[in-house]
């Protein structure tokens, strides 16, 4: 794993102090394998966000795998995908169902860092207030069917979450 540099802990602080640690005794363990799927999909969901708003999709992710009622990992969670009526591929995170596989690849080193921070953070028990039982998410710029079956929670930059 790699060391997150004195500048970009000093930042971080900043964002951590919005931060509630009601479940801080409750911290996660996860696999290499489970935290770099973690990575990857706070790299590709959030990379744009705050820390904040990165630590708020690596929990959506760490609440699904606890919510499951089968035994889920974090990786199964991050790559699961169905096929549609229409043969087509529907994946629980878009990026997953990218065809160009150019996506799959973390090219920004300083993003990979801050998710890195922000997956281990969430691992740790740090959970954006609110964000304790949220399960979805999606970006301000789409409006997807389910929104009316969930429970707004709040917006954390441009990422609304439900529970």
């Amino acid at each position: 794993m790699r060391v997150v540099s004195k500048t970009a802990l000093r930042c971080a602080s900043i964002a951590l102090l919005n931060l509630t640690s009601a479940n801080a005794a409750e911290t996660q363990t996860a696999s290499t394998n489970d935290f770099k799927c973690l990575v990857e999909a706070v790299y590709f969901e959030a990379r744009s966000e705050d820390l904040q708003g990165k630590i708020a999709v690596a929990i959506v992710v760490i609440n699904r795998v606890e919510y499951s009622y089968r035994k889920a990992s974090i990786c199964s969670v991050v790559h699961a995908s169905s096929k549609r009526r229409d043969g087509s591929t529907a994946c629980q995170f878009s990026y997953y169902c990218n065809p160009n596989k150019r996506y799959r690849y973390m090219f920004n080193a300083i993003d990979r860092m801050y998710s890195e921070y922000a997956a281990l953070v969430a691992l740790k028990g740090s959970v954006p207030i609110g964000l304790s039982k949220a399960t979805m998410f999606h970006n301000t710029s789409v409006n997807p069917y389910w929104i009316t079956s969930r429970t707004f929670v709040r917006q954390i930059g441009n990422h609304l979450f439900y529970e």
